[in-house]
């Protein structure tokens, strides 16, 4: 499942992302064979997706956010 997640990724046209997704399928599925749970790659896939569509487009950077009220301008 891991390498049909990785071509999935293959239309980017980048050969070190689809190395770097292969990579974090396989890690999602041995967390998912020491937890037997689907629920923590679900929910970092969903988040990683939440910010690389949704909000890294628009500009938004929540890292920085957060460095700016933890260190000030």
């Amino acid at each position: 499942m891991a390498v049909v997640f990785a071509v999935l990724h293959v239309g980017y046209q980048s050969l070190p992302d689809v190395i770097f997704v292969l990579n974090v399928a396989l890690f999602f599925g041995l967390a998912r064979m020491v937890t037997d749970s689907i629920v923590g790659a679900s929910l970092a896939h969903g988040l990683t997706n939440v910010l690389l569509f949704l909000t890294m487009p628009l500009g938004v950077n929540h890292f920085d956010l957060i460095a700016y009220h933890l260190c000030g301008p």
